[in-house]
């Protein structure tokens, strides 16, 4: 079958019998039914007898969300930053916990976040463009260009070497930002929402 990514657009061939697959431009997770690509988030509202732990999901979108979602928004938000060490003081100061036990937590929860199917909706505040992105891809993306720039740093007796990693830096993090900017206006402004997905 042929047919177009719910997410970027981009054309794709691939067996209809696929229960789903990963988009090569954006590498958004698809979700086949009934011969059709859907987002993962789209792919539920045809499966209504099907239970998963989609309604976990969490936004900062006003008056939508408890203080508890609101919360754990933000550690997650930490998490998903590279920031574990402030969301595992919040959590422990928070709910009062061992230095153990908040570590433990945090670990599983950005275990959680970093699974191939966790991703962040991002709807443009100028526009109201919505989009979507996984967490796995930019924590990747977070990690090589530190990985790079470091990479460079260590080259400063060699200045071609050194410069080609900048360069490297550079492009990813050019990666990077054009995932978080609304692909319809350019606005980096925007709201985000944690959604996490158990779809087979």
């Amino acid at each position: 079958m042929k047919a177009f990514c719910p997410y970027c657009s981009y054309e794709l061939t691939c067996d209809e019998t696929m229960p789903g697959l990963n988009c090569p431009a954006c590498d958004c997770r698809i979700i086949i039914r009934n011969g059709e690509f859907h987002t993962i988030e789209s792919a539920k509202k045809i499966m209504p007898n099907k239970k998963t732990d989609a309604d976990s999901s969490i936004t900062n979108e006003p008056n939508t969300i408890s203080t508890e979602e609101s919360f754990l928004h933000e550690i997650d938000m930490l998490i998903v930053k590279n920031k574990k060490m402030e969301a595992m003081k919040l959590y422990q100061k928070s709910k009062k916990l061992s230095l153990l036990d908040a570590t433990k937590y945090i670990k599983s929860r950005a275990a959680r976040l970093e699974s191939n199917s966790t991703e962040i909706k991002r709807i443009c505040t100028q526009c109201s463009k919505a989009w979507h992105s996984l967490i796995k891809r930019e924590k990747a993306l977070t990690t090589d260009a530190t990985l790079t720039a470091v990479s460079g740093a260590g080259n400063c007796c060699n200045p071609a070497a050194r410069l080609q990693a900048n360069r490297n830096s550079q492009a990813i993090n050019d990666n990077l930002t054009q995932l978080r900017r609304c692909p319809s206006c350019g606005s980096a402004k925007y709201t985000e929402t944690i959604i996490f997905h158990d779809v087979d």
